[in-house]
């Protein structure tokens, strides 16, 4: 793919110029006492759903404040049981497949399972967690926790589906100016994370590239809708066939407790993990350069 012959480039820059200098601004001296976590977000809000929609094809659409449900764990492992069966999270590109056979023609059982969304009705069409945001606008605060949550929903999702080899991705905002993208897989039964790349608020050349890799994640969220349709029929037997069982958290099961943001928490390194073992086990961070 040559990002030079990306005709969504142009109107891209404009919004990369606003988060440039809207950071900027919010961020003077005189300004200190006046930051908001709104002020930190919408031009990035712009930024994301400006990459989903600009080629006017409508299957990737960003939304904000989503609420996901959380799978349950029956581990007795985990330091303290937090009754949570849901996530808030800031922001979701999700994938929508419209007239899904899979989803459409099963009964309405089947149907809350295979979504990821905490909804008091389901969905009319199967929509899938794509990617997950989550910001925050103290130095001193990272949404890295909270966005493997939401991570942690979208890859459930893909495990009830059966396309585990489906990556999701996550984007978390840190120390301010930063912002990390991570992407998550299925391997050998457990979740992976793997840093993508880092980049920062106060350059323009990072923001840039930025939207290159979310035009990137867009293109493979492409390439999944395809998969998935062509093997719609194949998906409805084995799902009729072999029903999931249902282990979405409810509020009378243990669930993956809240974790509570460590002040001092830094995008995660190597070997590092800050979700709960008793969940997801995971290996040391794999770091991928594109």
């Amino acid at each position: 793919f040559n990002e030079s012959k990306d005709l969504t480039v142009p109107f891209a820059i404009g919004l990369i110029l606003q988060v440039y200098y809207h950071d900027t601004k919010t961020k003077a001296p005189n300004r200190a006492s006046l930051k908001s976590e709104t002020d930190v977000r919408f031009s990035i809000d712009n930024l994301i759903m400006y990459s989903c929609d600009a080629d006017g094809d409508e299957f990737l659409v960003y939304s904000t404040e989503q609420k996901l449900k959380l799978p349950s764990t029956r581990s007795s492992q985990l330091p303290s049981q937090v009754d949570v069966s849901s996530t808030i999270v800031d922001g979701v590109i999700s994938l929508d497949l419209i007239c899904f056979k899979p989803y459409i023609l099963n009964r309405l059982q089947l149907r809350t399972l295979l979504s990821a969304f905490s909804t008091k009705h389901t969905t009319q069409d199967l929509i899938l967690v794509h990617l997950v945001a989550e910001y925050r606008d103290k130095r001193d605060e990272s949404g890295e926790n909270q966005m493997k949550m939401g991570m942690v929903s979208a890859l459930h999702q893909k495990k009830v589906l059966g396309i585990e080899g489906q990556f999701v991705f996550g984007l978390f905002q840190f120390m301010g100016d930063g912002l990390q993208v991570v992407a998550g897989i299925w391997q050998d039964g457990t979740i992976q994370f793997y840093e993508v790349e880092t980049y920062t608020l106060r350059s323009l050349a990072s923001l840039v590239e930025l939207y290159f890799l979310l035009r990137a994640i867009k293109r493979l969220a492409a390439e999944y809708k395809t998969e998935l349709e062509k093997s719609s029929i194949e998906l409805l037997y084995r799902i009729k066939a072999n029903p999931p069982a249902d282990e979405w958290a409810t509020r009378d099961t243990n669930t993956i407790s809240e974790v509570s943001e460590d002040p001092s928490d830094e995008p995660q390194q190597a070997g590092r993990s800050n979700i709960p073992q008793g969940m997801i086990s995971l290996i040391p961070l794999i770091f991928i350069r594109t």
